[in-house]
C-alpha cells in the first residue's frame, strides 16, 4: 500500500482521489458476496470517475444531513474509542492499494497495529438495531473488507456511536475469499472506466 500524507477532505485529498474507485463505493461496485452489483446506480458511478479522468475536475458528491452529522461526530466518537479500548489512534489522509488503481480513506489507524478503524454515527433507532444484532451491518461489509484488501491488514475495528448510548465495538477479521472476490469485481470496474474514456477519445 501507498499512504498518501493529506488531511481528509482537503485539497490534496481529492486530488489523491481523483478518479479511483474508494472503498466507499465498493457496495455500488459489487454485493456483500463479492458478485457484480447491476444498474443505473453503478453505470453512473463509471461515468463520474471516467469525468473526474478527463476533466480533471471532481465531481460534487452527494452529502445527506445524516452523513454531515457522521462526519461531524467522528471525532468525537474516535476519542470514545481510544479511552475505552486503551489504544492510540491516528488520522490518515488516503491509502493506495499497491496497484494505485484504488484505494481507501480510514476513519482511523490504530498506533503501532495494522488494524484499522471504522466509525459510523447512525440515527438512535438504527444504532439500536446494531446494539442488538452486534454484528457488521451488511451495508458497510464491502467498505471494511474493502479496507482490508487495500491495506493488507488482517483486522478492522467496527464501530457504531450514538450520543447516550452504549457503543457497539467489534473487531472484524479478514475475508480473504471476499476480498479476492472484490478485487476481481474493482479490475472489472476499473476496466470499464478505460474503456468508457477511449471510447470518448474516439469520437
Amino acid at each position: 500500500m501507498k499512504i498518501i500524507d493529506c488531511e481528509q477532505n482537503s485539497e490534496a485529498w481529492f486530488a489523491a482521489r481523483l478518479g479511483k474507485p474508494t472503498v466507499s463505493m465498493l457496495s455500488t461496485i459489487c454485493t456483500s458476496k463479492g458478485e457484480a452489483s447491476k444498474g443505473v446506480t453503478r453505470e453512473k458511478l463509471i461515468s463520474t470517475y471516467v469525468a473526474e479522468i478527463l476533466s480533471g475536475d471532481r465531481q460534487e458528491s452527494y452529502s445527506s444531513s445524516a452523513m454531515e452529522r457522521g462526519a461531524i461526530l467522528e471525532a468525537e466518537a474516535a476519542e470514545m474509542f481510544a479511552f475505552q479500548m486503551g489504544l492510540q489512534v491516528n488520522q490518515v489522509g488516503f491509502i493506495l492499494h499497491d496497484s494505485e488503481e484504488f484505494g481507501a480513506s480510514p476513519d482511523r489507524i490504530i498506533e503501532g497495529t495494522e488494524i484499522g478503524l471504522e466509525i459510523k454515527c447512525p440515527l438512535p433507532h438504527t444504532h439500536i438495531d446494531y446494539l442488538i444484532d452486534n454484528k457488521l451491518p451488511t451495508a458497510y461489509i464491502q467498505q471494511v473488507q474493502g479496507s482490508m484488501l487495500v491495506t493488507g491488514f488482517q483486522q478492522w475495528y467496527f464501530m457504531s456511536y450514538c450520543q447516550n448510548l452504549k457503543p457497539m465495538i467489534l473487531l472484524i477479521q479478514k475475508d480473504e475469499e471476499l476480498c479476492a472476490k472484490m478485487h476481481r469485481q474493482l479490475l472489472v470496474f476499473i476496466k470499464e472506466i478505460k474503456d468508457k474514456i477511449e471510447i470518448i477519445e474516439a469520437l
